[in-house]
């Protein structure tokens, strides 16, 4: 935490901050905790289209512990934060739209139709909105009185694979760190090594917006119940070998199919028989008919069936999940 009262120097536009610090927090190597440096910077004089702000609130997040660890690799020397609010404390040259002693809040990066939202969120809540100053045609600063406000926001929340190169499971232990610290959840992973270089497949699930970050680090796609399943099936042994591959596809307008549970639930448990009310005309190829007892049943010997589950459009490479079964020898009804 800072001991003494922080300013930071904002340039028009927000592209370009400058930190302007009595003290601050410097990381010069990237690491854990203890390549944090709390050191003396001096605090300029704002200059043209520069503001001098005092920092009443800065916000931290996980970026930038990302930041400090090497995950998201930056220039160094780097400091911490990214936004905060505070006040006006002296004005530069050029810089219209702001007087000393205005308490305003930034938001680096921030488009004009995000920071409109945040507007609209506030005026709804209490939150005073005295004026918004344009910077350029895409950055805002907000300048508001603080009143006492009360805000309901909802999180969205999204599922999606992430796919990386891995070695020895070291970039999958730090990925389900990740979703630990922010609350979301690793569905199912996989990892074939039978292709180079060696890939692993996370189904994951959390806030938009962590998983939208993330996938700027791993390569990913969204997913919404929309899950493909490539299932081949064996039959005949050694001596005679029988496979059909299949990809199979959700239905429009089914609430279930596509999901990973369904696939494993449905298709996985019971494939062949799966195969004999939905794909007829494929699975025949694996055996033959006979009659049992007076009922016609197909006969397919050494069944064996793998399954691999992909994000829609997606290859065995891509899978979040396999498994291979070995049913031995299998009657079908055939109705």
């Amino acid at each position: 935490m800072l001991a003494q009262p922080a300013f930071f120097t904002i340039r028009y536009p927000l592209s370009a901050i400058r930190f302007r610090m009595p003290n601050a927090i410097r990381i010069h190597a990237h690491g854990g905790p203890e390549v944090l440096r709390w050191e003396p910077v001096v605090a300029a004089q704002p200059g043209r289209g520069e503001v001098l702000i005092r920092q009443t609130a800065i916000g931290l997040n996980f970026i930038d512990v990302y930041e400090r660890t090497g995950l998201y690799a930056g220039a160094l020397p780097s400091g911490l934060g990214r936004e905060g609010a505070g006040v006006v404390e002296a004005v530069g040259p050029r810089a219209s739209g702001l007087a000393v002693g205005d308490r305003v809040a930034y938001l680096p990066q921030a488009s004009a139709e995000e920071v409109g939202s945040i507007m609209e969120l506030h005026e709804r809540t209490n939150y005073v909105v005295r004026r918004s100053v344009n910077l350029s045609h895409h950055k805002h600063v907000l300048a508001a009185n603080l009143d006492q406000a009360l805000l309901m926001v909802t999180v969205p929340v999204a599922e999606a694979v992430l796919s990386f190169e891995d070695k020895d499971d070291e970039r999958l232990a730090l990925l389900k760190e990740i979703l630990n610290r922010h609350e979301a959840r690793l569905y199912a992973n996989f990892t074939d090594k039978s292709y180079k270089p060696v890939q692993t497949n996370c189904y994951v699930s959390g806030k938009k917006f962590v998983l939208e970050s993330l996938m700027r680090t791993y390569k990913g796609v969204i997913v919404n119940n929309d899950f493909n399943a490539i299932v081949t099936l064996n039959a005949g042994g050694f001596f005679s070998p029988k496979t059909i591959d299949v990809t199979l596809k959700p239905k429009r307008d089914t609430t279930e199919q596509g999901t990973l549970d369904w696939y494993r639930t449905v298709v996985e448990k019971d494939p062949f028989g799966y195969m004999l009310k939905n794909k007829v005309a494929d699975i025949m190829s694996l055996g033959k008919v006979e009659n049992l007892a007076g009922e016609q049943k197909l006969r397919i010997k050494n069944a064996k069936a793998e399954l691999w589950i992909v994000p829609n459009g997606g290859d065995r490479r891509s899978a979040v999940y396999y498994n291979k079964v070995d049913f031995g020898d299998i009657y079908l009804p055939i109705r």
